[in-house]
């Protein structure tokens, strides 16, 4: 394969998987999938990383998924949640910037973030506004709106109760990799609301011991797997930032 001789065997062979999973049309997953943005844009991601380690070589099919996204854009710059004319997804729309900027570049995509702040607006923010912080921070780096996300966003940190109706766990995640940057004012009482949060979240029984229960605003369509996953990035996020200072 492509990417066997650069990589442990486990990952080599999800990466080959990964690759069968490419649709003609540039698309990633089950053509019949109702998540066709989310599931490109991210597995698009993983394919980014594989041709980054890859020592410069190019993994196969790795454009076609970056133009497939290109191509559901709507007006206004984002994206549907499953590619075609529809409503706007704040998660898709995230997703797919992420998936399109290897290599970096500064993307001066001012009209994406005035998109995200007018869906994310309100009591509590939705989630775009987490959306938008977090490109600010990691692709346009700016850092006026990162912090006028991140005062927004402060209002409302994780909380046991919070019903899970209003909880968004990659929201969670989203806005935990921006408020790192900010003051220790702002970074200390999310940081410590998240992990107070996620530890009394987990589950200490059973097969599920260790893993989250999907109880979020997006957990019924993605699953435990999402759940999981969406905790455990938010608290490395804590984590390594604790360890590095």
């Amino acid at each position: 394969s492509a990417t066997a001789d650069n990589y442990p065997p486990p990952a080599a062979k999800g990466i080959d998987w990964l690759l069968t999973q490419v649709q003609e049309d540039g698309s990633i997953g089950t053509p019949s999938g109702g998540m066709r943005v989310r599931t490109t844009a991210k597995a698009a991601n993983v394919l980014q990383c594989a041709a980054r380690y890859s020592k410069g070589r190019r993994v196969p099919a790795m454009a076609e998924p970056g133009l497939w996204l290109q191509r559901q854009r709507q007006e206004g710059g984002l994206w549907s949640v499953q590619g075609g004319a529809g409503a706007t997804d704040w998660l898709g729309s995230t997703l797919s910037l992420e998936a399109l900027t290897w290599p970096p570049t500064d993307l001066r995509e001012p009209e994406v973030l005035q998109q995200l702040w007018q869906l994310g607006e309100g009591h509590p923010p939705h989630g775009a506004i987490a959306g938008a912080a977090f490109l600010a921070t990691w692709y346009l780096r700016n850092q006026e709106v990162r912090r006028r996300c991140c005062e927004l966003l402060a209002r409302t940190p994780p909380s046991l109760q919070t019903p899970p109706a209003q909880r968004d766990y990659m929201a969670w995640y989203f806005t935990t990799q921006a408020m790192q940057f900010e003051a220790e004012a702002q970074w200390t009482p999310w940081w410590r609301a998240l992990v107070h949060t996620a530890t009394s979240l987990q589950r200490q029984d059973g097969a599920h011991a260790g893993s989250w229960d999907p109880d979020d605003l997006r957990g019924r369509e993605c699953g435990r797997v999402y759940a999981t996953a969406a905790m455990l990035l938010g608290l490395e996020v804590v984590w390594r930032k604790q360890y590095r200072d």
